[in-house]
């Protein structure tokens, strides 16, 4: 089992009524993607987005809060925690995401889980220019080699938080980003073969 799972088995223990959870981080890349590395594995929190129309419900849900902290009391000793919980306006990401969201394969009593699209997870990489992310994305277009061919669309169509002194800090960081996931486009972009002598016959 590895620390993502087990944070969100914990948090499911507490729970006494359904909660969807949208994943982003390194734990939606642990429990996301097919045979994901050791450093995911050992990523020692659990992230996720709210859509904006389920920010009201959870904010509510009295439940949840509760058993986020006695997850986190629990698991405090081997320094696990749940605690980063983001507004769909605070990170980069594509409009019509959360229509776009992948079911994570995890069978939980309360809790139904989900990441972001492998294009809208990427954006979400590109919040910071950090070596980490870079092969996050990576690990996914190794997964998903087909995804390259979309990031140039994805990145043109990537949506920043609204706040002029976040956007601006965050648009600091994703240009240089995107130089290095244009690198990573060409790596899996599927190579085109030279034409041989003859191929189209006598022209």
């Amino acid at each position: 089992m590895n620390n993502a799972e087990r944070i969100l088995r914990c948090l499911d223990s507490h729970l006494t009524e359904p909660v969807e959870l949208v994943l982003y981080g390194r734990a939606s890349i642990a429990l996301g993607f097919a045979n994901p590395s050791r450093e995911h594995h050992a990523s020692k929190d659990v992230d996720a987005i709210l859509s904006v129309h389920s920010i009201a419900k959870l904010e509510t849900n009295e439940n949840f809060w509760n058993s986020q902290a006695a997850t986190n009391d629990e698991l405090a000793a081997d320094g696990l925690y749940f605690t980063h919980l983001f507004n769909e306006e605070e990170v980069i990401i594509r409009d019509g995401w959360y229509d776009r969201k992948v079911p994570i394969p995890l069978k939980l009593k309360h809790l139904t889980l989900f990441r972001p699209a492998t294009e809208d997870l990427i954006l979400t990489k590109m919040m910071r220019n950090d070596p980490q992310d870079i092969a996050d994305i990576k690990f996914m277009l190794s997964r998903e080699p087909e995804v390259a061919s979309k990031l140039e669309q994805a990145m043109a169509q990537a949506r920043f938080p609204s706040k002029p002194e976040v956007k601006e800090m965050l648009m600091a960081e994703f240009q240089p980003m995107k130089l290095e996931v244009e690198k990573l486009i060409r790596e899996f972009l599927p190579k085109r073969s030279v034409p041989r002598a003859g191929d189209f016959g006598d022209l």
